[in-house]
């Protein structure tokens, strides 16, 4: 049985590595996952703490901190001293960085226009028209029958 699962992950490795092949072409910085991820968590505005970013993204402070570093390293982000607590530092974006996302947006619509030309701009469309639709809470309707149970149903009826 194929799943879609494997279709999803698959589309995005290309899409990935359509990117980073786009990006290296133009020589431009190549912004990877995980610090996508990280940027897709921040507030934009006034920058996030790291651990509200772990919070956010499901993981450790110290990765946060790692992925944080590698986008200073790429002039993306920069780290400031929190004005409430000297102690904590913020992630914001550096105003390269704000340049270098503007970049990737643009890379991103003209990778689409590529993608429009190989399977047809309806298609394309129609791609666009089930992503963005409501799919629901990621959670098991409480009638399905493939909700884990926590009882047996002879037990539930004792």
């Amino acid at each position: 049985m194929e799943l879609m699962h494997q279709f999803l992950t698959d589309k995005y490795d290309w899409y990935e590595a359509f990117q980073q092949q786009y990006d290296k072409a133009r020589g431009r910085v190549h912004i990877k996952p995980t610090l996508v991820q990280l940027l897709k968590h921040m507030e934009r505005d006034q920058g996030s703490r790291i651990a509200l970013l772990a919070v956010r993204m499901g993981v450790s402070r110290r990765r946060v901190s790692q992925i944080a570093a590698e986008g200073v390293e790429a002039g993306i982000l920069e780290l400031v001293a929190d004005p409430d607590d000297a102690r904590v530092s913020i992630v914001t974006i550096s105003a390269g960085g704000q340049q270098i996302l503007d970049k990737a947006i643009e890379a991103m619509h003209e990778i689409e226009a590529e993608l429009a030309r190989r399977i047809g701009r309806e298609n394309l469309a129609q791609l666009v028209k089930l992503l963005k639709m409501d799919w629901g809470p990621p959670v098991l309707p409480s009638d399905s029958p493939d909700r884990p149970r926590t009882q047996t149903p002879s037990e539930a009826s004792s």
